[in-house]
């Protein structure tokens, strides 16, 4: 593309004989519009909307209609925040904006200030995108807020980041001011069933997982990746007054009879509330509280020193362990146990 030639003059009414200085007159302005590089690589501002884009080019310029090959660069005006902006040169018709290989943009992949370089390709009667976009892997969208999502995939992983080795693969810079930062945030769903987050090692091997339900699971080893939900520090203290009934929730937990009249405890059965093996749960009565009753639904309640199993009465000042040691057998041990 030249730069733009000014009027030049016209010989075909001229009474001869002519002086050079018209030529002169005449060439000079189109070596210095050939030799202008500023405007060699077809530069203009886009004066249009949001996913809108539009160019004007100048006054002594002419485009009659989209050719095969055409090279524009275009400034941006404004974000984009859908997957098929378009780009209307000198009110020609809007024409949407692709990648190579004619696939859609992704939303927010074009920013405000930014510059793009396009070709018109005729047979997909759209813009190709060659230079500009954010490096957005596939399914990543943005908006105008400076906002990204990734969008799931039907199968398979929406991101795969491969760093190389003693290297960190993604690094989260978050703002140095106490009570700001957010390093990370996985939104997942809300049962047992869904995942916000999964750690695996290289085998492929999940070591440390973060359910719907909020249970977090580690796994004992590599060679044996049975998963155990992450306990606590403590045992922090559930009261309870009155008639109880255990909930998955208690796991690691002391259940306290706090006060209150005597009442019955209840261990539901393994098949309506499956305990995992291995669960830990700490049972206590206070001081001058009134006893109470252990009860099993259809399991097994085996009392350790001597293996005598059903229900089981648990006085004043008392502290009893709970240990579910099978799917359907609990073993209890302790002071205070009749």
């Amino acid at each position: 593309m030249a730069g733009n030639i000014g009027a030049l003059h016209l010989f075909a009414n001229d009474v001869g004989p002519e002086p050079l200085s018209l030529l002169d007159g005449n060439f000079n302005p189109l070596l210095a519009a050939l030799n202008t590089l500023a405007v060699f690589s077809n530069y203009y501002v886009d004066a249009g909307a949001v996913n809108a884009m539009a160019v004007t080019l100048g006054t002594q310029q002419i485009l009659l209609a989209y050719v095969d090959g055409l090279v524009l660069q275009v400034q941006v005006a404004n974000t984009t925040t859908t997957t098929t902006p378009s780009l209307n040169v000198n009110g020609l018709g809007a024409k949407t904006l692709v990648n190579p290989d004619g696939s859609a943009l992704s939303s927010g992949s074009i920013t405000a200030g930014s510059y793009i370089q396009v070709i018109y390709d005729a047979s997909l009667n759209s813009f190709i995108v060659l230079t500009g976009q954010r490096g957005l892997p596939g399914g990543l969208s943005g908006n105008a807020a400076g906002q990204w999502a990734i969008a799931a995939p039907s199968s398979g992983s929406a991101l795969t980041v491969a760093g190389a080795a003693n290297a960190a693969s993604i690094t989260i810079n978050t703002p140095a001011t106490s009570g700001q930062s957010f390093g990370l945030t996985c939104n997942g769903g809300t049962t047992a069933a869904d995942w916000s987050a999964i750690f695996r090692d290289q085998a492929g091997n999940n070591i440390f997982q973060i359910r719907g339900d909020h249970a977090v699971l580690l796994t004992d080893n590599a060679a044996s990746p049975a998963l155990f939900q992450a306990g606590y520090m403590d045992a922090p203290v559930n009261n309870q007054a009155a008639g109880y009934t255990l909930v998955i929730s208690d796991r690691g937990k002391t259940i306290n009879k706090s006060s209150g009249v005597a009442s019955t405890w209840t261990i539901p059965a393994n098949a309506s509330v499956a305990f995992p093996i291995g669960t830990v749960i700490i049972l206590s009565v206070n001081s001058g509280a009134n006893p109470i009753t252990l009860a099993i639904t259809t399991d097994t309640l085996a009392w350790a020193p001597t293996n005598t199993t059903g229900s089981r009465t648990l006085s004043n000042a008392c502290v009893a362990t709970l240990i579910k040691i099978q799917s359907t057998l609990w073993l209890i041990s302790g002071v205070g146990i009749s």
